[in-house]
């Protein structure tokens, strides 16, 4: 499993008589401190079309020659949707006390509000929560970490319709009544900064325009400013 860690190396060494060893005794981190690991649907749950998720923008987008580098994709990735509890023992063998995951939209709802709720889905991040809190790890969700089920681009653009509100205002809906008893820790988006300028500005995330619509010099594109404001009232409204 790739973990991503944020270390503090303190080096202690004498000058004289103080050593930053006692200077930093002086101030502990308090006991409910949480130290944790983090990642995201699409790069680690793997497991792309398993028990009725339906595919997302990024299933599509990176079946598309030339959309990544390497050709490579995120269909089974480090396959956490079957190996999730040998990451969770790896996460108690660090001690880290907390784990921030993403939904995978298309995992929950694969076609939408068009569709019904996968409840294999469900059940899946109803097990991992659980063998978190077995050992003491708290979890934190994130709602969208850039993909939604391609259904949603498919009938009217993702985010650059109103529509996409109702969708993700369900979703969330959805999340909270089925892990908010356990799940303490909410975040609604994953830098949508990134999802405006990487995807409708310059094409380089799934979207509906291409690379090229994106290249104008000192100008943001319509559409980048047309999917901003949808995913603000997404996050308001949720």
């Amino acid at each position: 499993m790739e973990i991503l860690l944020l270390f503090f190396l303190i080096t202690t060494y004498a000058l004289g008589a103080f050593s930053f060893s006692e200077e930093f005794d002086h101030y502990p981190f308090p006991s409910n401190f949480l130290f944790g690991t983090a990642s995201s649907s699409y790069q680690y749950e793997g497991a792309y079309l398993s028990d009725g998720k339906g595919l997302s923008n990024w299933d599509v987008f990176t079946h598309k020659p030339g959309s990544t580098h390497d050709g490579s994709n995120g269909d089974v990735t480090v396959d956490q949707y079957h190996r999730y509890l040998e990451d969770v023992d790896l996460m108690e063998a660090i001690k880290v006390n907390s784990y921030r995951f993403s939904i995978s939209w298309a995992r929950i709802l694969p076609k939408g509000r068009f569709g019904e709720v996968n409840l294999a889905g469900i059940d899946y991040y109803n097990r991992l929560i659980h063998a978190l809190l077995l050992r003491g790890i708290q979890p934190f969700v994130t709602l969208f970490h850039l993909d939604f089920p391609q259904e949603l681009e498919d009938r009217y653009g993702g985010w650059l319709s109103p529509q996409s509100q109702e969708d993700f205002v369900l979703f969330a809906d959805i999340c909270f009544k089925s892990f908010g008893d356990r799940v303490k820790y909410w975040t609604t988006f994953n830098e949508p900064n990134l999802q405006v300028s990487l995807g409708y500005r310059k094409g380089k995330h799934p979207c509906r325009c291409s690379g090229k619509f994106g290249i104008v010099a000192r100008a943001i594109p319509r559409r980048s400013l047309c999917s901003s404001p949808y995913i603000i009232l997404s996050h308001a409204a949720a």
